[in-house]
């Protein structure tokens, strides 16, 4: 009778017993997970020492994560590794090193981490001019530029590096043998919006006229670079006025491939040498020591003066890179442009 007045759908006294043993086991693994994990942390590691353990169970072969993973009390997948380092070296896993699992990592002359290594050589560097090269790279040998971490591990196994998606100065070495194309397509200028017009054109510069600023621009790309620039892109030149500004008044702006910050570039024109930084992105001439010039109208006069008698000019800079580069530019057409600036600006 009784059975045929119970539940249904009530599970059956054996099924019951079972759900209630899995939760007393689940609850004496938590107490004891708890435990372990105290007794982790009354070891008192620094996070130095945390991160050298990391690197020793990546070295291993254990941690597959290039990311520095240093919370070894509440990270499941860092508890994870730990409990196959124990298995591995027949302990309990616990998931929770004791002193004299930690002390062996930490014998371990484990390298850095790739993102480690890759961090070194971005603060060397910076990461965009870095990882702005392998894009153009990228580009050129295998008509792909992003994701760039692809176009990473596409060169680690060209030059049988460790496939992970990070640089290393290495890697960074080794690709800088393939010579990289600059491409040459006159880009736009320095100063264009988006509602400009294009005005005649002279073999080597272009001429804008930019309606919403009231700008016109004379515009070049260099013609040729001796030296590692990191970059696809050409550097350039560009002449320009405001509509109203006094008709003689021209204003220039230089725009040097991946230029290093706070360093003076030096423009060879017609025999003579100018000097010029880049403060806040802004072109600035400069003394050689990067003073202001003695007579700066008369000096800026003579530059003009210059590149419009010349074929053509160069500019020696220093790269991020720690390169020298010459970056040669044509005159040839600026007369004309310079006319027509004036002109219509």
């Amino acid at each position: 009778m009784e059975d045929l007045l119970a539940d249904p759908e009530a599970p059956p006294l054996q099924e019951k017993q079972q759900i209630r043993s899995k939760r007393l086991l689940d609850a004496k693994a938590a107490a004891d997970q708890d435990l372990w994990r105290a007794d982790w942390q009354k070891l008192g590691y620094s996070l130095d020492q945390k991160k050298r353990i990391y690197r020793a169970l990546h070295h291993l072969g254990l941690a597959d994560t290039a990311e520095m993973v240093a919370d070894f009390s509440w990270r499941l997948d860092l508890i994870k590794v730990v409990r196959a380092y124990q298995m591995q070296v027949g302990s309990n896993p616990t998931g929770f090193l004791t002193r004299e699992q930690a002390e062996t990592l930490l014998a371990v002359n484990a390298p850095l981490l790739p993102s480690e290594r890759q961090a070194k050589l971005f603060a060397t560097y910076g990461s965009l001019p870095v990882l702005g090269y392998f894009r153009d790279l990228g580009q050129q040998e295998y008509g792909i530029s992003k994701p760039v971490s692809t176009v990473i591990k596409r060169f680690q196994g060209k030059f049988g590096s460790r496939v992970d998606g990070y640089v290393s100065t290495e890697l960074f070495e080794a690709v800088k043998t393939i010579p990289l194309r600059v491409m040459r397509e006159q880009g736009a200028g320095h100063f264009l919006f988006a509602d400009f017009e294009e005005l005649p054109v002279s073999r080597d510069w272009k001429l804008w006229k930019d309606e919403a600023a009231h700008i016109c621009e004379a515009f070049t790309a260099s013609i040729h670079e001796d030296g590692f620039t990191g970059s696809a892109s050409p550097s350039s030149v560009s002449l320009y006025r405001g509509h109203d500004w006094n008709y003689n008044e021209v204003a220039t702006s230089i725009r040097l491939v991946n230029w290093k910050p706070d360093t003076i570039a030096e423009m060879r024109v017609s025999g003579r040498r100018y000097y010029v930084m880049s403060p806040r992105g802004s072109t600035r001439f400069v003394a050689k020591d990067g003073s202001r010039p003695d007579s700066p109208r008369k000096n800026y006069a003579n530059l003009l003066n210059g590149m419009l008698r010349a074929n053509g000019f160069e500019i020696s800079y220093e790269t991020v890179f720690g390169t020298r580069v010459v970056v040669s530019f044509s005159a040839m057409g600026l007369t004309k442009q310079l006319r027509a600036l004036m002109k219509v600006c």
